[in-house]
């Protein structure tokens, strides 16, 4: 093995991945699965990194980063949070450090393999989010039940309140951009002219995307809310 390798540890159940650099240390994920909701990118000993286990492998890859580029961005990301198991866990970012490209295969495995569970007509897990990020692959992976928490369960919630025709003027006339594309104040307050809609809720909105919001609850439908906890439910079409 080499400085700015993508290695990983065998454990129970999954597997644990960083990038090894000088001195025999690794930068990963802290923390044990249990407390992965904490979790922080740090730079450890590659003792503390095995945690006991002693196999490793090492990730070969056709289109590797150069070495530099792998250890700059390793280094860049210390002190980073934000760890999601489905969206940015420890495989998501060696992977991102050494490629450039973040995905997961334990990730891939376990959406298809309940993929799987739904074409063999057992009905498909529901899942809890709390980001956009989320909600578009949860939406994407089709799951019967998505459990929206946070913010985003109320913004979501609002957009109920804006009514079918409204929708289609605002969408006509935002488009499917979100606001960072380029959506002027001039433009907001027309669009809540034109309307009716309070400004405040098209920008909370537009942050997400109108066109999306329209898309899904062409989908799904509302089947509870509460304290910021959305339950949609995929519609039998």
């Amino acid at each position: 093995m080499a400085i700015g390798d993508h290695i990983k540890v065998d454990r129970i159940f999954y597997s644990h991945h960083g990038i090894e650099v000088e001195n025999s240390n690794v930068i990963h994920f802290s923390g044990n699965l249990n407390e992965k909701k904490d979790a922080i990118i740090k730079i450890t000993s590659m003792d503390e990194f095995m945690n006991g286990e002693n196999k490793r492998i090492i990730f070969l890859c056709e289109k590797c980063k150069p070495l530099n580029e792998v250890l700059k961005t390793a280094h860049h990301h210390i002190g980073s949070k934000g760890y999601s198991l489905l969206f940015n866990n420890c495989e998501h970012f060696a992977k991102y450090c050494k490629t450039g490209d973040k995905n997961s295969k334990q990730v891939s495995q376990f959406f298809e393999n309940i993929l799987q569970l739904g074409t063999a007509g057992i009905p498909i897990l529901s899942i809890t989010i709390f980001s956009v990020s989320q909600l578009i692959k949860a939406k994407q992976d089709k799951f019967e039940e998505i459990i929206v928490e946070g913010d985003l369960a109320y913004k979501l919630k609002a957009s109920s309140k804006i009514n079918k025709k409204a929708l289609a003027l605002i969408i006509a006339s935002v488009g499917l951009l979100p606001l960072s594309a380029g959506l002027s104040s001039i433009g907001i307050l027309g669009v809540s002219m034109v309307t009716g809609t309070n400004i405040s809720l098209i920008l909370s909105l537009a942050s997400i995307g109108f066109g999306f919001i329209n898309e899904l609850f062409k989908e799904y439908e509302e089947v509870d809310y509460k304290k910021n906890k959305l339950i949609l439910r995929k519609k039998n079409i």
